[in-house]
């Protein structure tokens, strides 16, 4: 195997489920992160620089945060099929590797509920500090980790547990990694809101991530 072609992708979204008080920041951080992506200024830019792999920053709608999960759907259909269309498409098929990365304020939160609704367990099982969430921050992440996975447990297909709990920039983490399957271009996952919404597709196909 050779890497003459490395391609990282970052997805950005914003979280409607924000409003809970899950994260010590702004949501507006997220769009000043981005600025940072496409100035060179982050440790992203430093790392492809010196791995020689080309990266794209795309960022979905961040003044159009998706819903607070634990009041309804995350997403309705069209934004959905939209996010992971997005994803698809900025494979570059001629890549050697894809490298898939995140930005978005509050989506450890929709990692949680991701991989809660993918795996099973309670939102204690899932839920982490994030960026830095104090104990106060933290009962609010499990509050409303459980509380979505309470009104959203009849979801039971990767699109409807995309659709209950968002972001955007999972879904188009997704969309991603079907076009590279479908290609046939190795797949590196890091961290666990990346891993979280890859998961997903596994309740559709166990193979999917094989």
């Amino acid at each position: 195997p050779r890497i003459d072609r490395a391609q990282a992708l970052v997805f950005a979204g914003n979280h409607g489920i924000c409003d809970q008080g899950v994260n010590p920041f702004p949501t507006s951080v997220t769009a000043q992160m981005v600025a940072n992506f496409q100035n060179g200024g982050a440790a992203i830019n430093q790392l492809c620089r010196l791995a020689g792999a080309e990266l794209r920053v795309i960022a979905l709608e961040l003044d159009r945060p998706t819903l607070d999960f634990t009041k309804g759907m995350a997403m309705e259909v069209a934004d959905l099929v939209g996010a992971i269309q997005i994803g698809k498409d900025a494979v570059d098929p001629e890549a050697d590797v894809i490298v898939l990365g995140e930005m978005g304020i509050g989506n450890s939160t929709v990692a949680a509920a991701l991989a809660g609704a993918t795996f099973g367990g309670t939102a204690e099982d899932w839920v982490g500090p994030g960026t830095g969430a104090d104990d106060e921050i933290m009962a609010n992440k499990i509050r409303a980790v459980n509380a979505g996975l309470k009104r959203h447990k009849g979801a039971a297909t990767a699109a409807s547990i995309l659709g209950s709990y968002g972001g955007r920039e999972q879904a188009a983490i997704c969309g991603a990694v079907i076009r590279a399957r479908e290609l046939g271009i190795p797949v590196i996952l890091d961290g666990f809101i990346c891993s979280a919404a890859a998961g997903v597709l596994l309740v559709n196909d166990k193979q999917a991530l094989d």
